[in-house]
């Protein structure tokens, strides 16, 4: 979902003190290095997510997602997306990629599947290809913040017994072409880029995840876990702040406050939160903008 976010700050807060946790099954703390950890390391699970505010020249605003996934020994699947608010249409694939179909570099984000594509040019640079019926997007992107160690030591607990390496890069400006049934715009705007591997899998539990970009030059990356019964199970609050300062907390409110049920599935979707942060004194609301 695209999100708008409306925020009240309800108090100061201090930068936050971590601590190096034990690891589990394989994952211990270490020193990330960059750009060889934005490449595919030889773990059981891995993930790279890319997504976004896309806008055109005269302001029509869209999002998008281009996420690939690789599971040991040899499965590879894609998801691509497109939010046309204006146009309140959401356009998606999920497809999954035959192993020579699947080139991932171990030296840096040079990542291919099928037609979709991630080239890193740089330190933080990367260009990619999305498309999606109706939809084809290329952007050449540049982070302007470090990347974001979450949990301070960049490891997180898995809910079904193992954990994972975990970064996200929070703050990136974007530029590129988005393709509309066959019309070209020039495009600007704002992205975020995850990474996560370990020997891990998720196939029973669900989760809650929010990436917040907030107009004083804050960023959030909220993750909380359920499970099969919808009790929650861990949560991280991670937090990096305009100076560099940060906050690595655990334990967050989300409330459900929306829903929406779709025709194809018949299934509710949850289409606005309200989240409570105990560790800063701070409520958001979360809306879905489709």
């Amino acid at each position: 979902l695209v999100t708008k976010v409306h925020k009240s700050r309800l108090a100061a807060i201090a930068s936050g003190v971590t601590t190096k946790r034990s690891s589990l099954f394989g994952c211990k703390p270490r020193e990330f290095k960059f750009p060889r950890d934005d490449g595919k390391h030889s773990f059981f699970a891995e993930w790279w997510y890319f997504n976004g505010h896309m806008y055109t020249e005269d302001g029509s605003p869209f999002g998008y997602e281009l996420c690939f996934f690789r599971v040991l020994p040899s499965i590879y699947f894609c998801h691509v997306a497109v939010t046309d608010e204006r146009g309140n249409k959401f356009s998606y694939e999920r497809k999954m990629i035959k192993p020579w179909d699947a080139k991932l570099s171990k030296k840096r984000a040079d990542l291919r599947m099928g037609p979709w594509w991630v080239k890193q040019t740089g330190k933080g640079a990367y260009t990619i290809h999305g498309e999606v019926k109706g939809y084809t997007f290329n952007l050449d992107l540049q982070a302007e913040r470090e990347p974001f160690v979450i949990n301070g030591n960049g490891i997180i607990d898995m809910p079904e017994g193992a954990n994972s390496y975990y970064y996200s890069m929070t703050k990136i400006k974007h530029k590129g072409v988005l393709i509309k049934n066959g019309h070209s715009m020039p495009v600007t705007g704002q992205s975020w880029y995850d990474h996560q591997w370990g020997n891990f899998v998720s196939f029973r539990h669900g989760w809650d995840w929010f990436s917040f970009q907030m107009e004083d030059g804050s960023q959030y990356n909220l993750f909380s876990f359920r499970l099969a019964n919808d009790k929650t199970w861990k949560q991280y609050v991670n937090i990096l702040r305009p100076d560099g300062s940060t906050i690595h907390e655990r334990g967050m409110n989300i409330e459900r406050l929306a829903w929406w049920k779709s025709p194809q599935t018949g299934l509710n979707y949850v289409t606005k939160w309200r989240i409570h942060l105990p560790c800063t004194g701070e409520t958001i609301e979360v809306d879905a903008v489709i």
